[in-house]
């Protein structure tokens, strides 16, 4: 009996056909060459794919992505941003949409590498406004902490950064070697299922997301690079440095779903704790991607953040 067989008696979550379905193609140059309007930028590590828009003299807002769902959750963003003037900027972090799939540890310092040399790269030098989703506060929150000088103002959307119950079957795919059969096997489900807990109430902008967040995963090393990503980038534990963004005295503001399933709704007070001064916007009845769930609603309260 297969090891994948013999793992559906005790795991009912596994589907032992699915770790076939996807991660068919190599996301190579030539690849890249039929991609047409897209844009990339080659980092120490290997290509980024980004996105610039908006005036040259506009102030930059960059848009950083969580763990899974790459830069096009900022599609009711970014035009948006770019038409009232800023310079807007997204990139896929390395591992997810077009951006290359390194075989690296995903760590805090390797996540924080490519938002700097992707900066210099395209000679942005002035300090920038950072908003993010979920699991990039830990990229946000380091590079403030980093890099305080090349930060004007902050934005967090259901930002990870403190403990949450993990499930055994989630420890079980983290540790070494059987946690890697593991999520081959089942992690095509694991985020089909996650994409349709989504609570968005638009049934097509529901079904947007989830084809687009389905076309990286043909390429290659998505899933390989996301638990990395899990295994290296300590998501879960950075209350202490959210407390030192808290004392380099940056403008912060905060949106949080309080359906959200992702990120507890109640750590909130552990963002409010850290930092003290930033704004707290809730939402009763909305989910995790509230910039891409409500857009609507998000978008006037961030533009007047950031224009003021």
């Amino acid at each position: 009996m297969s090891t994948a067989i013999s793992l559906t008696r005790w795991l009912p979550w596994v589907n032992p056909l699915s770790a076939w379905t996807m991660e068919k193609e190599l996301l190579t140059d030539q690849a890249r060459a039929k991609m047409q309007g897209k844009t990339f930028v080659r980092l120490s590590a290997g290509v980024t794919h980004y996105e610039l828009d908006g005036p040259e003299d506009g102030e930059v807002v960059v848009f950083i992505h969580g763990l899974t769902a790459p830069s096009f959750v900022w599609d009711y963003q970014f035009r948006t941003f770019a038409k009232a003037g800023f310079r807007v900027l997204r990139y896929d972090l390395f591992g997810r949409g077009l951006s290359d799939r390194p075989r690296a540890k995903y760590t805090a310092d390797f996540l924080d590498q490519q938002l700097v040399e992707l900066l210099d790269a395209l000679g942005i030098t002035k300090p920038v406004h950072l908003v993010t989703l979920s699991m990039g506060a830990s990229i946000v929150m380091n590079f403030i902490d980093r890099h305080p000088e090349r930060v004007q103002r902050f934005a967090l959307f259901g930002p990870a950064g403190f403990p949450v119950h993990v499930p055994f079957k989630y420890k079980l795919v983290q540790s070494p070697i059987i946690g890697d059969i593991l999520f081959k096997i089942t992690g095509n489900t694991i985020f089909r299922k996650s994409l349709n807990r989504q609570p968005i109430r638009d049934l097509r902008r529901k079904q947007e997301l989830k084809t687009r967040f389905l076309e990286q995963m043909r390429f290659k090393g998505f899933k390989r690079c996301v638990l990395s990503t899990l295994r290296h980038n300590p998501v879960l534990n950075l209350h202490n440095v959210y407390q030192r963004v808290g004392r380099h005295g940056h403008k912060g503001i905060l949106f949080w779903g309080a359906s959200d399933h992702v990120t507890p709704f109640e750590h909130h007070r552990f963002v409010q704790n850290a930092i003290p001064h930033i704004i707290f916007h809730p939402f009763k009845d909305e989910g995790h991607t509230l910039n891409y769930e409500r857009p609507e609603l998000v978008n006037p309260l961030l533009l007047d953040f950031l224009q003021a």
